[in-house]
């Protein structure tokens, strides 16, 4: 039988171990260890009964009512009262079986499975049961059900727990409005119930929360962020993290503000374990309320703008907004004395007389110290007023306190010494107040009160005791105080200074004064005797005498009256009385000298009667004195009568008469001297001007002898601007009719920034005066005074600019004038890189260079000139050749290039401005324009300047060649610019002067109307014989082709077949210059003939050409429109145009004109003429030939035409037979002139020579007529093309080296006129072997270079180890000095031999070793190269 609620029989061998395995109790279950079908039937029993009693708790529902359904669970197995060795077999299986079944009664009145709810927790409040309903739906099951589960092994129980409910409020936090909204159902009308309430329902569910949350920080206090259960004083409820403040009540009602800061004081006293844990506090941002907090928030409570005043008034007291009275003492009480510095911006400490004074104003406040020290009072008798004191409500829990307070209270309102105090001004600290602050020690309690009395400063000028309200008793109290004070030793200077200004002094009078009155009066005492003279107001009572001689209180004798009183008023004396007192000064002149003080006040005082005018001392100047004499001679500054004698100057010299000369008097003595020179010149002063001169020298010779003494900022100042320096002007005409050495002597008062040293005279004697050679100046005296040395560059260059070739003719100086500009040379070299761009480009543009009895620009100068190009150009003189740097940056040149004769013509024009050339000037032009042709040779048309006809230099674009006489005649000479007649044809040719006939276009004057067309049958005919074939042969045969590309039969024929010819009765035209400039002259404006080939036509004049014949004026014509190529064959032409077509070649031969033409026999070898075919033969290719300049070369243009050309300018590097051994392909780059002014850089392989004719006829001439038949056979144009142009860029100088693309390209060239073709792989090969070839001879001229600068740097380094060398020790110097013979020597070494013989120049040894820097900074760099 089995007792489920009651006893379980075992047998006596059952196991007594319940919690032994299950087999174990199955063993025994019912006697001895049974086989194995027992314990089988035990486990099958077992589950029948587990099933069975499951079965029975799942129909108990149906067989209770609903309000009966609680009553099951009494049926339900209790784990505690059944037997332990069922619990295992038997309740552990039906307690997991139970937790999937649908047993378990809500609230609601629902079934619902286990984990369909909660089981309620053992240990809540009623409070935390309205909070649980909200969270979770909770069972109507026993409290028990959930430790029997728990105890049978079942793992997920639903409960109650800590972190669960942490869950929940952090993801609803509006659950705590529900709960609070549920008490107030319960509470309806009762505010202050519902706040407790929920305050209390807070803090249950906050302890609630915290039991699983240990206190030592085991586990983090961060759990509870997020969880709404913060109560704060104000009713509100907030989510942690929150920052709040725990403080108390007390705490509290000193920030009111703060309410909804404050952690509800129910709560955290409550749970005071958790507000007092650090770690608490730190995890949720709480803070504890203290003295930092307080004193960040006090601007919650008094007025914002209070911050930072030091005080403030007792009427504050009248505001509302200020807390109560007690709220200061609990603030006093809650910051204490360590935290005070907290609040030392706010004032909050209570004065005595109700003002408020914050913590920064402490040292202007008195702390009466505790105990009070006895204050004794003075004998003489008195009444005061009591002083109000601020009343303080008492202080709860402090009765001893209060006592002593109102006993000091009491001492405040009555005590004279303290009362007096108050009045002056002096805070006094509150009795209440001053425990908290530290207090001053009693023995220093006078000297507190001084420093507050000035750290205050509240006497004003002009309070006195009145004014204050002080009483007199009250004034002797403190005196009285403050003397006896003094006499034991207690006050300090500083104190004394203060008493100095407080009014509690009596005077004679019986008033309460300062020591020293108003605007620095001072009092003072003195001996009855004198009393009388004495205002009362200044002397005081003479009582507690050291006192008073401490604060500065003096006991006047006879001096000091005078000086009181008498010496004041002193200018203000009756004469009779003035002089007496000069007497008692003379009298007590030893007295006085003792007293500094008053010797000072003499100084000021205008003791000295000039002429009925007082004056002071310093204000005249000792007549003893030279220079002084000198300067001011005739002057009222000199004492007189009586006080210039000896006595007196004596007395005098120590009231400050001027007896020596100090820096402010130099001053004045230069702007006497100045003004005495200008009164001298016009006859003022009774002075001359010499006699002025000498004072100055003596002035200025002063000056540098003194410049250490006198030397000042304000005297170089004022010194700079004062014309008082004699100087020698300059030597140059004044205009005066002096002579030169009349001028030299000449000297003027100048100012010291006009004049330059001695030393500089060279570089300025023209334009500013030299200072006397007597005058020596350091660098300091120079550069303080401003004087002009080294000048100024622009000065330099107007001085340069003034000095003419007639200042050489006149030269005034004693120095010749090659040392003179030697000079300036040496100072423009060096001032070089000082010298502005502009500066600079001036100087180029002066004349400064002397040679001869001239003087030329340094461009105008060259080292080597070939030719005689006088009076522009010269060569460098000889003096000069050391100047070479100067004088290449100012414009001079090694040889004239042609661009510097052309500048130099254009130089010329502008000085020139359009006039004409005088003869010499002319020859010299023809000169450098021939030179300019020599070196321009085959380079026309460069722009240059040449003299016209009439000797003006104009541009060579604007002067124009005319051979023809006709166009001459033609022409206004006046219009147009000719060249002059000394100019050579290859002058004109360099210069590019263009033919006339060419720059001109002739124009049709009138209407075509007006020109009156013949239409004669002659027209007819003379235009058929001039389309012709063969006058076009016969005008081929006749050309000049010299001057331009030959014309050819066809290019004559298309020329002549263009136009046609009428005949007009009469023809005017026009000439314009380049088609704009009408240059027709007056008179030559009716034509014989006209061209018109635009309009295809030739008119000829019939009026005009009657003495000539048409035929004569047409064959001008057809010459004109051939260029002018006709020559002298016009004629010749004339005579064919008068015979038939079939009839000319029979009348050209009468006349001398054949097929093949002498014409063009003249124009072989000339460059751009067509090879001749008598040459062809001689041609020959040798692209390593040495070629000379001149040389006649033939060439291929781009047609394929060959012409003669010639060789202008060939490679130096070719033609050196080293150079062209070591020059791997043997070419050249050659300059060749191919047509006149045309100028072509060629490839030596891209010319031909002319074979001698020797050679010609020894070898025959069948290899002649080969190559020419190369030459002119087959070619393919391409191929031709491309070997006719150039391989070179245009421009570039035959000097350059080739490059290895050059050589292959030259070499193609050769094998395609052989007709060896070439592969694209055998050319780049070739490039690449000539590339290595030319890289090799570069590497081997930079190593012999390099090899060069390794033997020149190591020679540098062995001069440097000489100098870094010491003679004596042989090494190198770490300390050299500069001894006494003039070498430097190691410092260590050489103060040895001191007084001994120096080891180089066997001189004695001076003691004197001066370091050498530069040798240093020289032995420092060689041991860093080391």
């Amino acid at each position: 039988e089995v007792g489920l609620g009651g006893r379980l029989i075992w047998p006596s061998t059952a196991n007594p171990n319940p919690d032994t395995p299950s087999d174990a109790a199955e063993t025994g279950a019912f006697g001895a260890p049974g086989s194995e079908e027992e314990l089988e039937w035990n486990r099958e029993l077992m589950s029948c009964v587990v099933d069975g009693y499951l079965g029975m708790l799942a129909d108990m529902p149906e067989a209770l009512s609903r309000e009966h359904l609680g009553d099951m669970y009494k049926l339900w197995p209790n784990f505690e009262n059944t037997a332990a060795p069922l619990r295992t077999v038997l309740l552990r299986p039906i307690f997991a079986k139970l937790t999937e079944m649908q047993l378990y009664l809500t609230n609601a009145g629902q079934l619902v499975k286990m984990q369909g709810g909660v089981f309620r927790p053992s240990a809540a409040s009623e409070r935390l049961w309205i909070l649980f309903k909200d969270l979770f739906p909770l069972f109507a099951c026993p409290r028990s059900l959930a430790h029997d589960f728990r105890s049978a092994g079942v793992h997920d129980v639903p409960e109650i727990t800590p972190e669960r409910v942490r869950k929940k409020l952090k993801k609803d936090p509006k659950l705590i409005d529900n709960c609070a909204a549920a008490i107030a159902r319960q509470n309806p009308g009762d505010a202050e119930k519902i706040a407790d309430e929920v305050v209390g329902l807070v803090g249950d569910a906050l302890e609630f929360c915290l039991t699983d949350l240990s206190s030592h920080g085991t586990r983090s206090f961060r759990e509870l962020h997020g969880t709404r259960l913060l109560p704060v004083a104000s009713g509100h409820v907030f989510c942690f993290p929150f920052e709040a403040l725990v403080a108390t009540d007390a705490e509290q009602k000193l920030l009111p503000a703060l309410r909804d800061s404050y952690v509800d004081l129910r709560c955290s006293e409550r749970l005071a374990r958790w507000f007092h844990n650090p770690d608490f506090l730190s995890a949720l941002s709480l803070r504890r309320f203290t003295p930092q907090v307080l004193a960040s928030n006090l601007h919650l409570v008094l007025p914002r703008h209070w911050k930072g005043q030091q005080f403030v008034a007792a009427n504050c007291w009248d505001s509302s907004a200020l807390p109560s009275l007690e709220w200061f003492p609990a603030l006093w009480r809650f910051v204490g004395p360590d935290n005070l510095h907290l609040v030392t911006a706010w004032p909050c400490l209570l004065l005595t007389n109700g003002a408020l004074a914050s913590g920064a104003a402490l040292h202007q406040t008195l702390n009466l110290p505790h105990p009070l020290p006895d204050i004794p009072l003075p004998d003489q008798a008195g009444e005061s007023n009591p002083f109000p004191v601020f009343p303080l409500p008492p202080i709860d829990g402090d009765e001893p306190g209060m006592a002593e307070m109102e006993s000091v209270v009491r001492q405040l309102q009555s005590h004279p010494v303290l009362t007096g105090l108050q009045r002056l001004g002096c805070p006094v600290l509150h009795p209440a107040v001053g425990k908290i602050v530290s207090r001053p020690d009693a023995a220093e309690f006078a000297n507190t009160v001084a420093w507050v009395l000035a750290a205050m400063g509240r006497r004003r000028e002009g309070d006195g005791a009145d004014a204050l309200g002080l009483h007199a008793v009250e004034c002797r109290a403190v005196f009285s105080f403050f003397a006896q004070a003094y006499a034991a030793g207690r006050l300090e200077d500083q104190a004394l200074q203060t008493l100095r200004r407080v009014p509690v002094f009596e005077t004679l009078s019986g008033q309460f004064v300062t020591p020293i009155g108003n605007e620095g009066e001072e009092r003072f005492t003195c001996s009855p005797d004198l009393q009388g003279a004495v205002p009362d107001s200044g002397l005081l009572v003479r009582s507690e005498p050291n006192f008073l001689r401490a604060l500065g209180v003096q006991e006047l004798d006879q001096t000091a009256l005078f000086e009181r009183f008498v010496l004041p008023s002193f200018a203000d004396l009756p004469p009779t009385q003035r002089t007496e007192a000069v007497h008692q000064i003379r009298r007590d002149w030893e007295t006085i000298q003792t007293r500094p003080a008053l010797v000072e006040k003499l100084r000021g005082a205008p003791l000295v009667n000039m002429h009925g005018h007082l004056m002071r001392a310093d204000q005249l100047y000792d007549p003893q004195s030279k220079l002084l004499a000198q300067v001011f001679k005739g002057d009222p500054v000199f004492p007189v009568g009586e006080q210039a004698s000896t006595e007196w100057l004596r007395i005098l010299r120590r009231l400050g008469l001027q007896a020596s000369i100090d820096s402010e008097t130099f001053v004045s003595c230069a702007r006497r001297v100045q003004r005495a020179y200008a009164d001298a010149l016009v006859g003022k002063g009774g002075r001359s001007p010499e006699e002025v001169c000498k004072v100055a020298a003596e002035l200025t010779q002063h000056l540098v002898e003194n410049f250490a003494r006198l030397h000042s900022p304000a005297l170089c100042d004022a010194v700079v601007d004062i014309a008082f320096v004699p100087v020698e002007l300059p030597p140059v005409d004044y205009g005066d009719g002096a002579s030169m050495k009349e001028r030299q002597r000449k000297v003027e008062l100048r100012r010291f920034c006009d004049t330059v040293l001695p030393s500089d005279w060279h570089l300025v004697w023209t334009e500013m005066p030299v200072l006397p050679e007597r005058l020596v100046f350091n660098d300091m005296m120079r550069s303080q005074l401003k004087v002009a040395s080294p000048p100024p560059i622009d000065v330099v260059l107007k001085h340069l600019a003034k000095v003419t070739g007639e200042t050489l003719q006149r030269w005034p100086l004693s120095e010749s004038v090659q040392t003179v500009y030697l000079k300036t040379f040496d100072f423009l070299w060096k001032s070089w890189k000082n010298i502005q761009p502009a500066q600079r480009d001036q100087l180029r543009g002066l004349a400064v260079v002397p040679v001869g009895s001239t003087l030329v620009r340094a461009s105008r100068v060259f080292f080597k000139l070939a030719g005689d190009f006088q009076p522009f150009m010269f060569e460098t003189p000889r003096c000069f050749g050391g100047h070479e740097e100067l004088l290449k940056a100012l414009g001079a040149r090694e040889t004239p290039t042609g661009d510097d004769l052309a500048n130099f013509l254009f130089e010329l024009g502008t000085e020139c401005d359009s006039q004409p050339l005088n003869p010499n000037e002319l020859s010299g032009v023809v000169k450098v324009l021939e030179a300019l042709a020599e070196l321009w040779s085959g380079r026309g048309g460069r722009r240059l300047l040449v003299p016209n006809a009439g000797g003006v230099l104009v541009e060579s674009s604007r002067c124009f060649r005319c051979e023809d006489r006709m166009l001459l005649e033609r022409v206004d000479r006046d219009r147009v610019h000719l060249p002059h007649s000394s100019l050579a044809e290859s002058v004109c040719e360099a210069a590019g002067l263009e033919q006339l006939a060419a720059a001109l276009e002739e124009r049709l004057e009138g209407s075509p109307e007006d020109l009156m067309l013949c239409h004669s049958e002659v027209e007819g005919i003379l235009t058929r014989r001039l389309h012709s074939p063969e006058l076009a042969r016969a005008v081929t045969w006749m050309l000049d082709n010299s001057s331009g590309e030959a014309l050819r039969e066809a290019q004559v024929t298309e020329l002549l077949g263009k136009v046609e010819v009428q005949v007009a009765r009469k023809l005017r035209s026009r000439l314009y210059l380049r088609g704009e400039v009408d240059v027709t002259a007056w008179d030559a404006r009716e034509v014989v003939f006209m061209v018109e080939a635009a309009k295809g036509r030739i008119l000829v004049s019939e009026e005009q050409s009657k003495a000539v014949g048409l035929e004569q004026a047409l064959a001008l014509a057809v010459n004109k429109l051939l260029g002018g190529r006709l020559g002298g064959s016009v004629l010749a032409l004339a005579v064919a145009l008068r015979a038939e077509a079939a009839e000319m070649e029979k009348v050209l031969l009468q006349v001398g004109v054949r097929a093949q033409p002498q014409e063009q026999l003249r124009v072989r070898g000339q460059a751009g003429a067509e090879l001749l075919d008598m040459d062809v033969e001689r041609l020959s290719v040798q692209p390593q030939r040495r070629f000379l300049a001149g040389e006649i070369v033939a060439w291929r243009d781009q047609s394929g035409v060959v012409r003669y050309g010639a060789v202008v300018e060939a490679s130096q590097e070719a033609s050196n037979l080293n150079d062209r051994k070591a020059e791997t392909s043997g070419l050249s780059r050659l300059l060749v002139r191919t047509r006149r002014g045309e100028v072509q850089t060629m490839l030596s392989s891209q010319v031909m020579v002319f074979k001698p004719t020797a050679e010609l006829r020894s070898a025959g001439a069948a290899a002649g007529h080969r190559l020419g038949d190369r030459l002119d056979d087959d070619l393919p144009a391409t191929a031709a093309a491309a070997s006719a142009a150039p391989s070179v860029a245009p421009g570039q100088s035959v000097a350059d080296p080739l490059s290895p693309a050059e050589i292959a390209e030259a070499v193609n060239e050769l094998l395609g006129r052989l007709k060896v073709p070439t592969s694209l792989d055998q050319t780049k090969l070739l490039e690449q072997v000539l590339g290595l070839q030319q890289e090799c001879q570069g590497l081997k001229a930079q190593s012999k270079s390099a090899q060069g600068q390794a033997e020149k740097l190591q020679g540098r380094q062995e001069r440097l180890r000489e100098l870094c060398t010491c003679p004596i020790t042989k090494e190198v110097m770490t300390d050299p000095v500069l001894a006494s013979d003039g070498h430097v020597y190691e410092r260590s070494a050489i103060q040895r031999l001191v007084g001994h013989n120096s080891p180089l120049t066997r001189q004695q040894l001076g003691p004197n070793l001066t370091p050498s820097h530069a040798h240093k900074t020289l032995c420092r760099l060689f041991g860093d190269n080391q």
